[in-house]
């Protein structure tokens, strides 16, 4: 198999372009912060380019975890308070922090599918995106996390479905995407040059770090990967984030005559991304800006958070906005046939069994 990854370095007008099957030992060697990232990236793609593929987001659904509960290995990232108020049975309760530690230390690739959950399959699917990528290739992450388990759980999903007030704003217009660039600079505290162990560092940083699924106030300070749709979309001054709407072109844009939503597919500014394809370095990978933070929505955030967990691994400043399109047009995503697979049904009879204590 033939892979192509081309590298744009800003002010240095030369493309590289690395062909054929590269085995570990023939990643090259980089000594200074700019190749840090190309490293890494040359990496990434060179071994099945996981964040374009078909697989990502690393998603499960809650019917098929219920269906054979024995063959899934089922961890839970959730605080302990929530887990001991009610779990999946069989569930072992790992905090993101104690991820890396617990797959290092346990045979996971005995079970046919590692699964984590979270509230609502956000962090878990960042969780997840982290570990595919540092070659854990069974874990997944489970749809809508506890939300979609029973209806016990599901308060923080009905409670962000909904229509932005902004919604009869939403346009069809393209958005330019950036210019091309260089790839962020990176530093690596590990004298290793192995480039499995620098992005192990990345991974371990970044799980120790969190992802806030819990985000509500959309007035508070954030640094992490998390982010409202206030802080992405505030209503009095222009948004700082250069925008992304992470999904097909319906979710992007509302066509059609008969369609009650036409024309107004996306805030103003928003540009789009297609997940499977549009983060390959061979396509729109460097036109994402390394001196300005990247917002990311999607259809319910999941998405979201993967491309995110992908990006920052590379060193750009992205943040996924939680709960994607359900909170700004959840009614267009009802509508729309192309959407409504990728929508939580609000108080729908959801209604696994889930066992309470540690």
């Amino acid at each position: 198999m033939k892979y192509k990854v081309f590298i744009y370095f800003y002010l240095v007008p030369l493309l590289l372009s690395f062909e054929g099957c590269m085995e570990n030992n023939l990643i090259p060697e980089n000594h200074t912060s700019m190749d840090n990232a190309a490293e890494m990236l040359v990496y990434f793609e060179s071994e099945g380019d996981f964040i374009n593929s078909l697989d990502a987001p690393p998603i499960v659904s809650a019917s098929e975890v219920n269906s054979s509960p024995d063959s899934y290995l089922i961890i839970d990232t959730r605080s302990q308070d929530l887990f001991r108020a009610g779990h999946i049975k069989g569930a072992v309760n790992v905090l993101a922090k104690d991820l890396l530690s617990y797959f290092k230390q346990n045979n996971t690739g005995k079970y046919v599918k590692a699964v984590l959950v979270s509230k609502a399959g956000q962090a878990s699917s960042y969780y997840a995106t982290l570990l595919r990528l540092l070659g854990y290739n069974n874990v997944y992450s489970l749809n809508f996390g506890m939300a979609s388990w029973n209806t016990a759980f599901s308060a923080i999903m009905n409670a962000n479905t909904k229509n932005s007030p902004n919604m009869q704003k939403y346009t069809n217009a393209d958005a330019g995407m950036n210019p091309k660039t260089a790839l962020p600079r990176l530093e690596f505290r590990t004298k290793s040059q192995n480039i499995k162990d620098k992005v192990e560092e990345r991974v371990s940083d970044m799980l120790l770090e969190g992802f806030n699924e819990d985000l509500i106030f959309e007035g508070a300070q954030v640094s992490g990967p998390a982010i409202t749709a206030g802080h992405l979309f505030p209503e009095e001054k222009v948004s700082d984030y250069y925008t992304i709407c992470y999904g097909s072109e319906v979710l992007y844009a509302a066509v059609g005559k008969s369609n009650p939503y036409s024309g107004l597919g996306h805030p103003e500014g928003a540009i789009s991304y297609a997940p499977y394809s549009s983060l390959k370095s061979s396509n729109y990978l460097q036109t994402l800006p390394t001196d300005r933070k990247i917002g990311i929505y999607c259809y319910n955030g999941q998405f979201s958070a993967s491309a995110a967990a992908y990006l920052r691994l590379l060193g750009y400043d992205a943040r996924s906005m939680l709960f994607g399109a359900h909170v700004l047009f959840y009614s267009r995503m009802l509508y729309e046939p192309r959407l409504q697979k990728y929508a939580f049904q609000k108080y729908a009879a959801i209604e696994y069994p889930f066992v309470t204590g540690d």
